[in-house]
């Protein structure tokens, strides 16, 4: 489903035993996902989208650029793992 792959490197070094990540486009839906693996215990997963009236009203899931920093104070990030 993520094609791309990536992770990083210079000349002949490389570090894809400690990072490596994945991501996918769609231009058309102006849609984009990624998905990063740091050493064998850290997964993080990102979907963007273009234009944010195309999600559904009622999905809070999703945080808009601008709110981004408000968001530290919203309930749904309070909670410590």
């Amino acid at each position: 489903m993520l094609p791309e792959y990536g992770t990083l490197t210079q000349g002949e070094w490389d570090e894809r035993e400690t990072f490596e990540y994945r991501h996918a486009r769609n231009a058309k839906d102006g849609l984009f996902a990624c998905l990063a693996k740091l050493r064998r215990s850290l997964f993080v997963s990102a979907f963007a989208v273009a234009d944010a009236s195309v999600l559904p009203s009622d999905d809070d899931d999703w945080v808009i650029p601008s709110e981004l920093l408000a968001s530290i104070e919203s309930p749904r990030f309070q909670r410590k793992l």
